[in-house]
């Protein structure tokens, strides 16, 4: 008699999933980096100062509160910058990348670290204003609620090109 030989039923294997890339940690993004120098370039020129004031200044269509050092060939810069809206709470601080003042960083009051560079202080404050008007923080009337604004309304990615 002959014997009928089976062939084993072939399954099919469930693909082995890539893993999840490991999130980079928070000190090693450029984000940190960016607002570490912030930090720095505050702290230079807070060193270098002979006096710091805070007051309103004019820029642009723009009314800021700002902190100005006072130096000792008689200039000013600003360490840093305040963007409110019209009912008065602060929408996003902005501050300078260097001591020349090139490069501003722009840094929204949201909880979750948000920030974009600028070549100038008018472009970094418009650009707050901006966003701030898009994500529905402009008319916010308290801290808690330009939190929730911002949290409601996450930023869309940055162009890698423009960092925009």
């Amino acid at each position: 008699m002959a014997t009928a030989t089976t062939t084993p039923r072939t399954t099919r294997q469930p693909r082995a999933r890539a893993a999840a890339p490991a999130p980079v940690p928070f000190r090693e993004t450029p984000e940190y980096r960016f607002k570490c120098q912030a930090e720095e370039t505050f702290a230079q020129l807070h060193q270098a100062a002979t006096r710091v004031d805070l007051e309103f200044r004019e820029v642009g269509p723009h009314r800021i509160f700002c902190a100005v050092a006072k130096m000792d060939d008689g200039s000013e810069r600003i360490l840093q910058a305040f963007v409110a809206n019209p009912e008065g709470e602060f929408i996003a601080i902005v501050g300078p990348l260097d001591t020349e003042g090139v490069m501003w960083l722009s840094r929204t009051m949201a909880k979750a670290v948000e920030q974009s560079r600028h070549r100038t202080l008018l472009d970094a404050v418009d650009e707050a204003h901006a966003e701030a008007v898009e994500r529905g923080a402009w008319t916010a009337d308290s801290y808690d609620a330009v939190q929730d604004a911002y949290a409601a309304n996450p930023r869309t990615p940055a162009c890698e090109h423009c960092g925009r």
